[in-house]
């Protein structure tokens, strides 16, 4: 798997997230909220919070603490 595929990945899963969190039914406006949130960069790259954001999904604790933190 390349660096680009996982950071594609990691751009779908925090949108979805966004989407999810934010009751957001368009791409774009979760976009925004990830972006808002510090996950994503303006220009749509994964931040260093955004790589966290995701490690705290795949681990069900670390999921609950992160809808605490929003």
């Amino acid at each position: 798997m390349t660096v680009r595929k996982v950071d594609s990945d990691l751009h779908s899963a925090i949108v979805d997230f966004a989407g999810r969190i934010s009751g957001a039914s368009e791409d774009s406006k979760a976009l925004t909220y990830a972006i808002d949130h510090g996950w994503l960069t303006a220009q749509g790259d994964v931040t260093p919070e955004g790589r966290q954001l995701v490690e705290a999904l795949l681990d069900q604790s670390g999921a609950r603490s992160v809808f605490r933190n929003i």
